[in-house]
This record gives structure tokens, sequence and C-alpha cells, in this order.
């Protein structure tokens, strides 16, 4: 065992998982943003597969979506993303198991 001891190195192998977390989960995908912006359609509806902490959906409702929907596959991650006031909408779900998803709102249509 090294100078940090057992506990410490678990609480090292945590604190290092939760930076890792936090780059991966929670960095926003600018160049989505960009390109969400240069759609011109006045009733944008948006739907992002592995939202993370949702960063990115609520830059793109912030720049004129209408309707932002986050699917992640981690509940605690999901959690983050819903705790943001701009997003509409984020479910847990496995996107391999949708059947479909349309037009209507997210919840409606995700089974």
């Amino acid at each position: 065992m090294g100078k940090l001891g057992k506990s410490g190195e678990n609480q090292h192998m945590i604190n290092s998982k939760a930076q890792s977390d936090n780059l991966y989960y929670g960095e926003i995908r600018s160049g989505i943003v960009e390109i969400v912006a240069e759609i011109s359609e006045s009733h944008k509806r948006v739907l992002e597969i592995g939202c993370g902490n949702g960063i990115t959906l609520e830059a793109i409702k912030q720049n004129g979506a209408e309707y932002v929907c986050g699917l992640e596959l981690r509940e605690d991650v999901a959690e983050l993303a819903r705790s943001r006031v701009a997003i509409d909408e984020v479910l847990c779900r496995n996107v391999e198991q949708i059947s479909k998803i349309g037009r209507a709102s997210c919840r409606e249509r995700v089974s």
C-alpha cells in the first residue's frame, strides 16, 4: 500500500472518476450549437442523443430552438440535465431500445 493508504486510494479513484465524468458529460459541443443556430426553421425541435448534463441542449435552446429534448443513458447524469431550466425534457433511455421517435413530444414518442 502506498502513502495514501487504502481509503486515500479509494478517494483518489472516486475524485478521478468524477473529474473524468465532468469532462465527458459536461463539455459543450459548440459545433452542434453552431449548426443548429444556422438552421432557419422557425420551430426548431432538437433531440440530442447522449445529452450528458445538458449543457449543449441549454445553449441550443438559448440560441432559438423552440423545444429541446435530451436522451441520456445514465440516470445520475440525466438528472443533472433535468436540473437545467432551459431544457424541456430529458429521458433516461438506451437509444438502441427506442422503437420510434416522432414529431410530437419526446416523451410521447419514445417507448
